[in-house]
């Protein structure tokens, strides 16, 4: 399984409808994805290879001129991979999600710390970048008391539950230094098999 089959397994098992994807690429994810109704969410639209609508914006002025009374049921943040744009993000997305909702985030578990090493850094030297994902993601679950679990795949996929309330705006104040995070990761991500989201979520 990977991102996608988490995303697509959620959406059918709790007849989930609404789909917004923060972070488009190509498209794999959104043209994959079976939900009903899906837009993506991309300043780089132009490389997306499908057919679904796309808003050509980033993500936080996405957020910002969208009405307060929408609501997605799933929400897949796959955008720019810094702490802090991942802690606006979700904060975003948990004011914007349903109440039976979820949250996915890719790249939260990192192999090593060269993964996670800077944008400036990565765009000198390519090849896969995970990012400080984790950190923005982990802090944002801890600071809001969110309920969350990672799935052990795919570079890590978390999934955050909704918390039926809303959430206040907090700026990204802290981060997790690499060697903290790598040592105690399983029980930062609480980090589940295959198995135990099937198990989970059925």
């Amino acid at each position: 399984m990977n991102r996608l089959d988490i995303i697509n397994h959620l959406i059918a098992t709790y007849h989930l409808q609404n789909y917004i994807e923060i972070g488009v690429h190509v498209g794999e994810v959104l043209n994959g994805c079976i939900a009903k109704h899906k837009v993506g969410v991309d300043p780089d639209y132009k490389r997306y290879k499908g057919n679904e609508l796309v808003y050509p914006n980033t993500s936080d002025v996405f957020f910002e001129e969208m009405p307060d009374d929408i609501k997605a049921d799933i929400i897949f943040i796959d955008g720019f991979h810094e702490a802090s744009q991942v802690f606006r993000d979700i904060i975003n997305s948990l004011n914007h999600l349903s109440d039976t909702g979820y949250i996915i985030i890719h790249d939260c578990n990192p192999p090593t710390k060269w993964h996670t090493r800077t944008y400036e850094e990565y765009k000198n030297t390519g090849g896969d970048w995970n990012g400080d994902v984790y950190a923005g993601y982990i802090n944002a679950c801890k600071l809001f008391g969110l309920t969350y679990f990672t799935v052990d795949i795919d570079w890590g996929v978390g999934i955050i539950i909704s918390p039926k309330k809303e959430i206040e705006k907090s700026d990204y104040k802290s981060t997790i230094e690499w060697d903290y995070f790598n040592e105690n990761r399983k029980e930062l991500l609480n980090l589940i098999t295959i198995e135990n989201f099937k198990s989970l979520f059925s």
